[in-house]
Parts: structure tokens; C-alpha cells; sequence
């Protein structure tokens, strides 16, 4: 199905591996002579770009694997706000990056808070798809259950 658990486990995936790789490769030409000098908006990215572009790759693999196991291993309600926290933070995060990166080099020019609010918007009525499928089979199968 288009909405569902796992629909929504690899749209939130996939928006973190984006914003892994656009946040490194989206580094200012400066950075990379002085780490010091690294663009992100987290603390967490802020400490380790400023660390090196490896300790914040290298470390990202395990956040990634912590996050899986999450939305993955734990029970229904603890699931859903793991993946929709992850997905919002990271669509939050690749929004800051996909003007500049990839839209503007091609000649375009996009207003970024209105970017910005479009693609949140997509994400939203995405997430909310897929909780509302998962919701609708976890009632049937209660109701399947139950005859």
C-alpha cells in the first residue's frame, strides 16, 4: 500500500540519508579548510562537523540504527512518533539545503520559507496517510480478531 507503516518507515529514512548527504556535501567551500566554519542548525551536527565531515558520517550510522530499532521494535504509539519526529526534523532539515543545492544551480529561483511550507506541507499529508492506514488496519485486524 502507498500509506502505510512501512511506506512511512522509508520516507523517513530516506529524508535522513538525504539530509545526511546534502548537510555534507552543502558545506560551505570555507569548511573545508577550517572545520570550525560548518553550516548546520543542530548542536549535535554542529559539534561533530566542527569535529570532522567523518565523526559526523561515521556517527550518523548508529543514530540512524537507534532510530530504526525505534520506529521499528517498540510499541505502536512510541513507533509513530518516532518515525513522524524523525521525518519532520529531517524534511526540516533537507529544506534548509534543496533551494541552494538543487534547485537554484538549474536556473530556478524559490522563495525559501515558501519552499520551505510546501514541502512541509507534502510530508504532513503524507505522514498522515500512513497513520491513518496503519490506524484502519490495526481496527481491521482487531475486528477480524474478534469474529
Amino acid at each position: 500500500m502507498f500509506f502505510s507503516k512501512s511506506s512511512l518507515l522509508w520516507a523517513m529514512a530516506s529524508v535522513m540519508v538525504l539530509d545526511l548527504i546534502l548537510t555534507t556535501l552543502g558545506q560551505p567551500d570555507h569548511y573545508w579548510e577550517d572545520h570550525t566554519q560548518c553550516s548546520e542548525r543542530n548542536i549535535i551536527g554542529i559539534i561533530t562537523l566542527s569535529t570532522h565531515p567523518c565523526c559526523f558520517i561515521l556517527l550518523y550510522g548508529p543514530y540512524l540504527l537507534v532510530i530504526l530499532f525505534l520506529a521499528t521494535r517498540t510499541p505502536y504509539i512510541v513507533s509513530i512518533v518516532t518515525m513522524v519526529a524523525a521525518l519532520a526534523g529531517h524534511v526540516w532539515g533537507t529544506a534548509h539545503w534543496i533551494p541552494g543545492m538543487c534547485i537554484e544551480p538549474l536556473g530556478g529561483e524559490v522563495e525559501q520559507s515558501l519552499f520551505e511550507m510546501g514541502y512541509f506541507t507534502v510530508a504532513a499529508i503524507f505522514a498522515l496517510g500512513c497513520i491513518v492506514r496503519m490506524h484502519e488496519a490495526k481496527l481491521i485486524a482487531k475486528l477480524l480478531a474478534e469474529d
